[in-house]
């Protein structure tokens, strides 16, 4: 799809390495997807001499950024306008929490299946779990066997962060 990921560097936020990367895609028009406190002055570009038009989806979950790059792999759109429209109502349109508590086996994991029950109750296709390499090493797997038991018509992607700590972190789409 053309994406760039950007990490931000020890310090914490990311700047000049947002700005080379900008420069880099070559592209008229770049849309950063920004996790909140991540980034460091996105750079404003208009689109004029040559300059890409920059459009900054910041402040967000990292589930949200994911949602935004899986749609970004799905866009055929007519129109510069018309992509960053439709990332804007994806990102968006993710509902999301944060399971931290309950840290412990089958506790943190019924505590992420009842959030994400909860989630799923304004209904929902796709459930998207951000997880923690501190939380239990079969949280996936149990999220997936509980969820296919009370909604076999949701897909489930579990994807391990390598974050420190436990949490677990749910979107909704």
């Amino acid at each position: 799809a053309g994406a760039v990921v950007v990490l931000a560097p020890a310090s914490g936020t990311a700047g000049g390495e947002l700005r080379r990367a900008v420069e880099d895609t070559g592209a008229e028009v770049v849309v950063v997807l920004a996790v909140a406190g991540s980034v460091d002055g996105v750079p404003t570009g208009r689109g004029l001499a040559g300059e890409p038009r920059v459009v900054e989806l910041g402040d967000l979950a990292e589930v949200q950024v994911v949602a935004g790059a899986a749609t970004a792999v799905t866009l055929d759109p007519a129109t510069a306008e018309d992509a960053v429209a439709r990332l804007t109502a994806a990102v968006h349109g993710v509902r999301r929490v944060d399971v931290t508590d309950g840290v412990g086996g089958a506790v943190h994991a019924e505590q992420v299946l009842a959030s994400t029950r909860a989630l799923l109750a304004a209904d929902g296709s796709l459930v998207t779990a951000l997880v923690g390499r501190g939380a239990p090493p079969d949280l996936g797997d149990r999220l997936v066997e509980g969820l296919a038991a009370s909604h076999p018509a949701v897909d489930v992607v579990v994807l391990a962060t390598g974050a420190e700590g436990p949490g677990v972190e749910v979107g909704v789409e």
